[in-house]
């Protein structure tokens, strides 16, 4: 019994083999004949028999050509129905290149004026683009004014001179991440007005040396501190700008322009720490994180301005770098609730922490998956 199951396995496996070789076989051997039926019917088409080019092609469009040799039969076969003045067939014909190949070209120094006439009949711009992308985001504050809980000041114990103290602060940027999708629509030939949803993380570090209680009496060099903590905030933003961008290309660059508006959605301060900076040593007085989006406006608006390089595929989509600076125009901080709710005002006091009012610049880097959408159509 188990040698009769194998055998059946085998024989199986047999037909499969053959059966896939005869698919392929097949499928190769009417991929020849199309090949030489293209042939023929470009030497038919420059002898001036039009009709035997739709005779030897038309078999073969729908199956039997590879995408360019279907491109060019189409192209042929069009032509053919122009000089039999069959122009709606033409029409019908050159419909359906464009269905195949949606930025199909034309070029005015070597194709006929007939090809080119007919070309221009129809139109061939995208309705619209669709892209999402990721990247990177730098950002840093743009101070608007500073604030400080230990200010300057002229500080004297006993006999001693007096001595003055200036706190100081310092920003960095840092690094963050950018998600997006968007929606391009062409509103005359080059020119898009586009939109989406974007989510993005910005941050940067804040450090602050200060003297905390210059009332003590002790040495002054025990009383300075240094403060630091990384600030997160997260934005969902619903931009809209205008695209200007070269098309028909294979590197097609662009440059654009517009506003966005941006709601706060989370904020923090992360790897909060105050350490005295001289004097004698003090533990480290550290902090996981603290939420202090109640410090902060949630609703923004920012201006963006970008330029981009669009790389097209073997298809229809593409592949883009981008590049774009954003600045908010209004204050991050909000002057109403500058310390927050009480455990902010806790932080206040114990890390010296003061509230700066600040704008936002930001550049990004991101890369895109970007797909056109056609729909050709007569137009003349």
């Amino acid at each position: 019994m188990k040698g009769y199951i194998n055998i059946h396995i085998k024989q199986l496996c047999q037909l499969l083999f053959i059966s896939v070789g005869l698919f392929f076989g097949g499928h190769v051997q009417s991929q020849d004949i199309c090949t030489r039926n293209l042939e023929d019917a470009r030497e038919s088409f420059e002898q001036g028999r039009f009709i035997e080019v739709d005779t030897l092609l038309r078999n073969c469009i729908q199956r039997g050509f590879t995408r360019q040799e279907r491109i060019e039969a189409l192209e042929l076969l069009a032509l053919s129905k122009l000089y039999i003045d069959e122009m709606e067939m033409a029409d019908s014909v050159y419909l359906e290149l464009l269905k195949v190949d949606p930025e199909h070209t034309v070029n005015p120094l070597i194709d006929p004026p007939d090809l080119i006439f007919l070309h221009q009949s129809f139109r061939t711009d995208p309705l619209f683009t669709w892209s999402a992308s990721a990247g990177l985001t730098y950002s840093f504050p743009a101070l608007i004014h500073s604030d400080f809980i230990y200010p300057s000041t002229t500080v004297k114990y006993n006999d001693q001179p007096a001595v003055a103290v200036d706190p100081t602060k310092e920003y960095n940027g840092g690094i963050g991440f950018i998600f997006s999708a968007n929606l391009d629509v062409v509103v005359y030939r080059n020119i898009y007005v586009g939109s989406g949803l974007n989510y993005t993380r910005t941050n940067f570090k804040y450090k602050a040396q200060y003297l905390r209680d210059f009332y003590a009496p002790v040495e002054i060099e025990d009383l300075y501190y240094e403060s630091t903590f990384k600030q997160n905030l997260d934005w969902i933003s619903v931009p809209l700008y205008v695209k200007y961008q070269f098309n028909k290309i294979k590197f097609r660059p662009y440059a654009l322009g517009g506003v966005s508006y941006n709601a706060l959605v989370r904020s923090r301060q992360n790897d909060l720490s105050r350490e005295k900076i001289a004097g004698n040593p003090e533990t480290k007085l550290e902090r996981g994180s603290a939420n202090d989006i109640e410090t902060k406006n949630r609703n923004n608006i920012s201006v963006n301005l970008g330029a981009g390089l669009m790389y097209k595929t073997n298809g229809i989509d593409f592949i883009v770098l981008e590049l774009r600076y954003s600045r908010f125009l209004k204050n991050i901080t909000s002057g109403g609730t500058r310390y927050g709710d009480v455990e902010n005002q806790t932080n206040t006091i114990l890390y010296g922490i003061a509230l700066d009012d600040y704008g936002l610049t930001s550049f990004d880097v991101t890369v895109k998956f970007l797909r056109p959408f056609y729909k050709p159509k007569k137009i003349k």
